[in-house]
């Protein structure tokens, strides 16, 4: 038997330096290529940019060049009355805090209003990205220009121009009358495919246009749950601009839940079933584009709805319903954050369901109810019995909390609370 004490765990007989001799001459390259420079790659300041730019969010990318657009333009009107000449991609930290000093006090909007404090904010942090040789928040250098920003926001405030401009909720009315259009009927190929995604945005509460076209069949699980009712739900935790991270732990309480009742024949989980048997097979897309000659089993071709159809999908079909209100996608999201308020579900659990990354503040949350008059009072989150139910004051539209547990991760019948 061989002693543990000659273990070596570079090999018998072999040193540190033998091993690490013997792993470069398997891997990698030779004393030669090495010398040529093969080893290393060679990046222009070009190349490392955009790869620089690579991790950058697509939108990221569109706010700062629009503000740099806006500085640029700012800085060519305002030529004759700045002391600064010197370009301000390569100018001093001293000189580039006087042109921020003057802009941040100076500019405004298109059509000659002040900007709003979100907007404002949003500038500023595009040209700190933008000019990231320094840091305009926290260089002391940028001192002034610092003070100048938050006394206009302060001022903005003040005079009330910090108020954010929310997505209508979509109100009882107006939710009937979708309903029962042809526009979602799922009889006929658009109508179908029409309902599965106003289904699916309303009861899983999705946000507007984020992450829609890029949805799969696969991105759905069609599961059973312990009371042996049928629900659809995400298959994954979708990337959000809220969690980008989707291993992220605060993600596995992101489970918004569409139930089945076998006797409606518009429930949303037999228009889901059904839109999938009648998709062609092989196709990635989700949402498909349907055929213009629609076979009995077979109603969408393999062309998938490209973003900018799907980001108009409601205001679309709000129109085809004849509705007065030209409602956003998102305001599907705003209604379902509302209808779960009026549940008495508390913060913590409407985000497990819409997966906002922060607790609704008290105004949001009155935001959120402002659609019932009487304000709802909250009633118990408990799990309750599966034939429980309770209406929304004056709203035709019923509640149930069947199938609202909370065991560390929350699961709702989001569809019995919220559609």
């Amino acid at each position: 038997m061989t002693s543990t004490n000659n273990f070596n765990i570079f090999g018998v007989g072999k040193t540190f330096e033998d091993w690490l001799k013997s792993n470069e001459d398997d891997g990698m390259t030779t004393e030669k290529d090495k010398s040529q420079g093969t080893r290393f790659r060679d990046l222009t300041d070009e190349e490392l940019r955009t790869i620089e730019d690579g991790a950058l969010e697509p939108n990221t990318k569109k706010a700062t060049a629009f503000s740099i657009k806006v500085f640029t333009e700012w800085k060519s009107h305002q030529k004759d009355r700045l002391t600064v000449t010197s370009d301000p991609d390569t100018c001093s930290a001293e000189e580039l805090n006087d042109l921020l000093r003057r802009f941040y006090a100076t500019v405004q909007s298109a059509v000659g209003e002040p900007y709003s404090v979100a907007m404002m904010t949003a500038i500023r942090a595009s040209l700190n990205r933008h000019f990231s040789r320094f840091s305009l928040y926290a260089d002391s250098e940028f001192t002034t220009s610092n003070r100048v920003f938050k006394s206009i926001v302060k001022t903005h405030r003040k005079n009330g121009q910090d108020k954010a401009k929310h997505h209508p909720h979509v109100t009882e009315a107006d939710l009937k009358l979708l309903r029962e259009s042809t526009a979602l009927s799922p009889d006929t190929p658009l109508g179908l495919v029409s309902k599965v995604w106003f289904d699916l945005q309303l009861c899983l509460a999705r946000r507007g246009t984020e992450g829609t076209r890029e949805l799969t069949a696969s991105s759905f699980a069609i599961n059973v749950d312990d009371a042996g009712d049928e629900y659809v739900s995400l298959s994954f935790n979708p990337e959000t601009k809220n969690h980008k991270n989707t291993n992220h732990p605060n993600k596995e309480n992101l489970r918004g839940a569409m139930y089945a009742e076998p006797s409606n024949p518009r429930y949303p989980v037999l228009s889901f079933k059904k839109y999938l048997t009648r998709r062609p097979p092989g196709v990635t897309a989700f949402y498909l584009h349907p055929l213009k000659d629609p076979q009995p089993h077979l109603w969408y071709s393999t062309q998938p709805m490209g973003k900018n159809y799907l980001g108009d999908m409601l205001p679309r079909l709000s129109k085809a319903a004849g509705l007065t209100t030209r409602y956003t996608n998102h305001s599907l999201r705003s209604t379902a954050v509302r209808r779960l308020s009026e549940a008495g579900l508390e913060s913590r659990q409407i985000m497990s369901v819409t997966g906002h990354s922060r607790v609704l503040s008290a105004p949001q949350q009155a935001s959120a109810a402002s659609m019932v008059s009487p304000p709802q009072a909250a009633q118990s989150s408990q799990p309750t019995s599966s034939d429980s139910s309770f209406s929304a004051m004056n709203s035709p539209m019923p509640f149930s909390m069947s199938h609202f547990t909370i065991n560390g991760n929350v699961q709702f019948n989001t569809h019995k609370l919220i559609a």
